[in-house]
């Protein structure tokens, strides 16, 4: 069965970036307003929306099934809760100052501005859009390549990626196991799981790192030092967890809504 791997990567490698991005947040409550981590988790679910389909043997009124059950599991208001109540868990003030003063930054602003997305109207498969950011990173001096490699690690790229992964190897078998029985669910994501982290991560990675190819050096330098500062990193990693949460929480809704709309049909 194919999978829209394509569209999960470019949001994963996107979220991955969320940390260069500049956004307002309200210290007095614990809340970040319009922190677009809650907005990639939504961006992952509409892409779940397409893991059954019809051409791929699910039958029509399951697929019908499993989109709403998505919808419920992924609400908006859902997954912000879930985010927010993890970030706020052991933040830091000195973190979340940190944090602050980044997003609020001028760096942050011309990071942003020169960013590019491999991709932007989802026309490539997931083989081209990997290509096409290979040949974005081979054209690029070793010295920015490990740079890239630097940025990526300290946004918890791998750690976002490997959450993702967890999450979507659980959708996978709740989505098929009412379809092919439990035995055959196991042994589909068994069989593609082989695999398939490994090139979600190396996807992840080379699709925020070909982001990154056409932002000027000085700046990203100035970024990677930013984000090492030990503040920064606590606020990074805080992030990148509540990301694992509020994703986990979402498979765990979607376990429950799916066989209920299914027993509904």
């Amino acid at each position: 069965m194919n999978l829209p791997f394509n569209r999960l990567v470019g949001t994963a490698a996107f979220s991955a970036m969320l940390l260069v991005a500049p956004a307002a947040i309200a210290v007095e409550a614990g809340v970040i307003d319009g922190d677009r981590n809650v907005e990639h988790l939504a961006q992952l679910g509409r892409d779940l929306r397409e893991l059954l389909r019809p051409e791929i043997g699910f039958p029509v009124e399951y697929v019908s099934a499993w989109q709403g059950a998505v919808d419920e599991a992924f609400a908006p208001l859902l997954l912000e809760a879930d985010y927010v109540q993890a970030l706020g868990t052991g933040l830091t003030q000195d973190a979340r100052t940190a944090a602050i003063d980044h997003f609020q930054s001028s760096l942050a602003i011309e990071v942003e501005a020169q960013l590019t997305k491999i991709d932007p109207d989802n026309s490539l498969t997931f083989e081209e859009e990997l290509e096409k950011a290979a040949e974005m990173i081979e054209a690029a001096p070793a010295e920015l390549n490990a740079l890239y490699v630097e940025l990526f690690e300290l946004q918890q790229g791998p750690d976002v990626a490997n959450a993702v992964m967890d999450a979507y190897y659980r959708m996978m078998k709740t989505g098929a196991e009412p379809v092919i029985g439990a035995e055959a669910a196991d042994e589909w994501v068994a069989g593609i799981g082989s695999t398939l982290r490994d090139q979600y991560v190396e996807g992840n990675f080379a699709s925020t790192a070909a982001g990154y190819s056409t932002v000027d050096p000085d700046l990203l330098r100035e970024l990677a030092d930013v984000m090492a500062d030990p503040d920064f990193i606590s606020y990074s990693l805080q992030a990148s967890q509540a990301f694992a949460h509020a994703i986990d929480a979402a498979a765990d809704r979607l376990a429950v809504a799916y066989p209920r709309a299914i027993a509904e049909l």
